[in-house]
């Protein structure tokens, strides 16, 4: 082979009298590569490219000849690119490394580099094979993302067992105050205010933490139009000032059975995705409502039936969605924000959230037009309260004289449970952990009737230290605390207890909370 002046390009010998087969070939397999090929010089010029080098860098080959291999690089990458092509030089060895390369719009894009020496006539050229790896950056980069979000995850479920500690202690002594009857107007008042700060305190952390968490779920009768109607104060934070939140509600009963934290976690991922599709201020609307779902609508969405649903209407003025993008909202890594902005798990967690409650989500857009998505839930059946429950919850002093072993390594929390339980007409034990609530046992197990036990204590875990009492006590009533989510709990282990066989008390519990958990359990 030899080199043409006027192009520079590796070609066949022209001397021949017909074309030298093996260089025929070799050109064809060159041009037909599926990896880009830039070929340079030892100083750095480039003399040959195939077409998909072209398509990769985006300008005709022929724009690529006779420039300086360092220009394809951005400039950050410039001095890596330099070393490498010495290397490859001096010991003619391949070498591969990952780069940045430019596009004559200025536009880059990360790349996998592999170099080796050739020689061709008696010059030493050195050949590239260029691959563009972004799909591989945006895995790495989402996979992070995902990770950091599961770091987030632990850290607020540890931060949270703490502030809850903190939070039932300033919700119950406050209770407690206001329960004696012999505070003047202007102290009520100020404790009232102290306890109301802790009730939104303990809702911004199940907020959070419902947004952040795997959790357990727990479906229970919820009314759609209180969870909104208390989530509104921080919905409004989430959106800020320039955008208004209206919400619409129907008179009806909007009860469904469904997993409180996850309904929060749905309106909080739909109201960040709002805020992000209105950076200059709008409208977000939230339409809660009993509806009819005909054939014809439901025939539009595959498993989708029609009936009666209680319907979550959520409304953005943002700049909308064309149908690709639309039709991919709900898939997992899928975002339309910028770099570092977004792991587009946000909506997919609102659709397996609604479908695990058995309902059905959609959205409708067109670009300028806003988006509107439709979340369907299938209505709680109606159910009438046991009077006699709904008597002991409110009045009776249910258990009077039985025995309660608490088992509370925060000496503030256990004096407030034992105060709490005394005044219902409870006897108490206290235990500080594990050792010393078996040693209680050993001296009154005959007499202890319920063991109200934190999740974590020292010494062996508060599961662990009722399956060992369990062994002495088949009969013996339990009820847990914890101040953790409830995949914390789970992934700390039951120890072959079963979970939805215990009352769980939440932290931070309220005195009602508390003594209805207790009688629940004794009942």
């Amino acid at each position: 082979m030899r080199f043409l002046s006027q192009r520079n390009r590796i070609v066949m010998n022209a001397s021949a009298s017909r074309p030298n087969e093996a260089e025929a070939l070799y050109r064809d397999l060159f041009e037909q590569a599926p990896e880009a090929i830039v070929i340079h010089d030892a100083k750095g010029r480039i003399v040959d490219a195939n077409r998909r080098a072209g398509v990769l860098l985006g300008c005709e080959v022929a724009g690529l000849l006779d420039r300086e291999v360092r220009g394809l690089h951005a400039s950050d990458w410039v001095l890596a690119a330099d070393q490498v092509r010495g290397t490859v030089l001096q010991s003619a060895r391949a070498v591969r490394y990952e780069s940045r390369f430019l596009k004559p719009d200025g536009e880059s894009f990360p790349a996998e580099v592999r170099c080796s020496r050739l020689e061709s006539g008696g010059r030493v050229l050195i050949q590239m094979l260029v691959r563009d790896v972004t799909d591989q950056h945006e895995l790495r980069e989402q996979l992070r993302q995902a990770q950091k979000m599961e770091a987030v995850g632990r850290l607020a479920g540890g931060v949270a067992h703490d502030f809850n500690n903190l939070l039932t202690g300033i919700l119950g002594y406050s209770e407690i105050l206001l329960d004696e009857g012999d505070l003047d107007s202007g102290s009520r008042e100020n404790v009232e205010e102290i306890r109301e700060a802790g009730r939104r305190a303990a809702s911004l952390t199940r907020q959070l933490l419902a947004f952040s968490r795997r959790q357990v779920l727990r479906p229970t009768a919820l009314d759609l139009t209180e969870v909104v109607v208390e989530l509104t104060g921080m919905l409004e934070r989430l959106l800020g000032e320039d955008i208004e939140l209206e919400v619409s509600m129907g008179r009806e009963d909007c009860r469904v059975v469904a997993d409180r934290g996850q309904i929060e976690q749905m309106l909080v991922n739909f109201a960040a995705n709002a805020r992000d599709a209105m950076p200059s201020g709008g409208r977000f609307r939230i339409d809660v409502r009993n509806v009819e779902v005909d054939d014809e609508e439901a025939a539009r969405f595959t498993g989708f039936r029609a009936g009666r649903y209680v319907r979550v209407e959520l409304t953005d003025t943002g700049g909308g969605m064309d149908a690709v993008t639309a039709s991919r909202v709900f898939e997992p890594f899928f975002t339309t924000k910028g770099h570092g902005r977004g792991t587009g798990l946000g909506l997919s967690t609102v659709y397996g959230a609604v479908k695990q409650s058995g309902g059905w989500v959609y959205v409708e857009s067109e670009p300028g037009k806003g988006s509107r998505f439709s979340v369907f839930l299938a209505p709680a059946e109606p159910v009438e309260q046991d009077p006699a429950v709904a008597a002991a919850s409110a009045t009776a002093k249910a258990g009077e004289g039985s025995t309660i072993l608490v088992v509370e390594d925060e000496a503030g929390l256990r004096r407030l449970v034992r105060l709490v339980l005394e005044e219902r007409g409870y006897e108490v034990l206290e235990a500080a952990n594990s050792e010393q609530a078996k040693a209680l046992m050993r001296q009154r197990g005959d007499d202890v009737d319920l063991v109200l036990s934190d999740v974590v204590i020292p010494g062996v875990s508060g599961p662990q230290l009722v399956q060992d009492l369990l062994e002495e006590r088949l009969d013996l009533k339990v009820v847990f605390m914890t101040g953790y989510s409830d995949e914390a709990v789970a992934s700390r282990g039951l120890h072959g207890l079963e979970l939805e066989r215990y009352d769980l008390l939440q932290k931070p519990f309220t005195a009602d909370t508390l003594k209805l958990a207790v009688h629940r359990a004794l009942s």
